[in-house]
């Protein structure tokens, strides 16, 4: 009893897995029919090459629809199936080929315009540091030269206060000295009073 449920559980996966493999075979033929008026599979492949395609394609549906039987392996399908692929896939290779080298030109387009836009960017940013620091630079030298504008006032201020204090000792002394007294007199005490 064991035996026999193993053995109809072993046919029912065999009958299910080559439905399966039925279907799929179904299935990539009309798919592969239509792919084959595709613009995009016209522009990878050569008129003789479909050509070759479409009637392989055409022989294993004749095949699948007048032959193929309940008894027929599963390794028929397979094999034929795996016919029908590997000579899909020469086209879809090339059409896969040319969209991988479009991207990687896309990808290396954006990559060098990244940079580009870094590198504006950072010149941007030194010229606008570059006319700060001169701006700063114009602040400062500005402010020096207030500074010492009012240094030199102040040295002026203190000149013309010495100069101002001289005149008045000067005087002083003139006022100290008797009349009567020459000018030559005069001279001279204020000639002793320098040396002092």
């Amino acid at each position: 009893m064991r035996r026999r449920l193993k053995r109809m559980q072993k046919l029912d996966d065999e009958h299910r897995e080559r439905q399966r493999i039925i279907n799929q075979h179904e299935a990539f033929i009309y798919d592969s029919q239509g792919r084959l008026e595709e613009e995009e599979f016209v522009q990878f492949s050569e008129e003789a090459e479909r050509s070759e395609i479409a009637a392989l394609l055409s022989e294993n549906e004749d095949w699948l629809m007048d032959e193929a039987t309940s008894t027929t392996p599963t390794e028929d399908y397979k094999k034929r199936y795996l016919d029908m692929k590997t000579a899909m896939n020469r086209v879809e290779n090339r059409i896969d080929e040319y969209k991988r080298k479009l991207e990687e030109e896309r990808k290396k387009k954006e990559e060098e315009e990244r940079k580009k836009k870094e590198e504006e960017e950072r010149k941007k940013k030194e010229e606008e540091d570059s006319v700060e620091e001169e701006e700063e630079m114009e602040e400062i030298k500005v402010e020096a030269e207030k500074e010492e504008e009012m240094e030199e006032k102040k040295r002026r201020e203190k000149r013309e206060r010495r100069r101002e204090k001289k005149k008045q000792e000067e005087e002083e002394k003139v006022k100290t000295v008797p009349v009567g007294l020459s000018s030559s007199f005069q001279l001279l005490l204020r000639g002793r009073e320098r040396r002092k």
